[in-house]
């Protein structure tokens, strides 16, 4: 569709459905004011090109300039794209209004109600980077990239 981040533009949102109607919903991701010509906001641009470079190594032509928005190649670097993800992941938790303790709770319940807790929400991530890296490496650079918000 040459629309960007999931076809949402500048504050788009699907209408809400229902029997009885709804108001629209706006997209957290519209937040800024429409940068250039290509009709993105300075929030959207810097998501795209991030997005862009952890996905570096895709099919070229999903990342055709369209919109006005050209991206540049990107060499690919597992950290540098663990880094972007969480920086992204802590941005898009506080444009839809969560608390450091809500964030918490979505990577890792066990993190606010104890190692008791009977349910995870990324359990294989979170078994994987313990065995690869000997932490829960996704919800360290996470809660980093909130504090370094603040």
């Amino acid at each position: 569709t040459g629309a960007p981040l999931g076809g949402l533009r500048g504050g788009d949102a699907p209408a809400g459905g229902g029997a009885g109607g709804g108001a629209a919903l706006r997209s957290p991701l519209g937040a800024g004011e429409p940068e250039g010509g290509a009709g993105l906001t300075p929030l959207q641009t810097e998501i795209m090109r991030r997005n862009a470079e952890c996905n570096a190594g895709a099919d070229p032509a999903l990342f055709s300039p369209r919109d006005g928005f050209p991206l540049p190649p990107y060499r690919w670097s597992d950290e540098r794209r663990a880094l972007i993800r969480a920086e992204l992941d802590a941005r898009i938790a506080r444009l839809y209004g969560l608390t450091r303790d809500e964030l918490r709770y979505i990577l890792d319940p066990a993190d606010v109600y104890g190692p008791d807790f009977p349910g995870e929400t990324f359990r294989v991530l979170k078994e994987k980077e313990i065995k690869l890296y000997g932490e829960y490496r996704t919800r360290r650079l996470v809660l980093e990239a909130w504090d370094a918000e603040e």
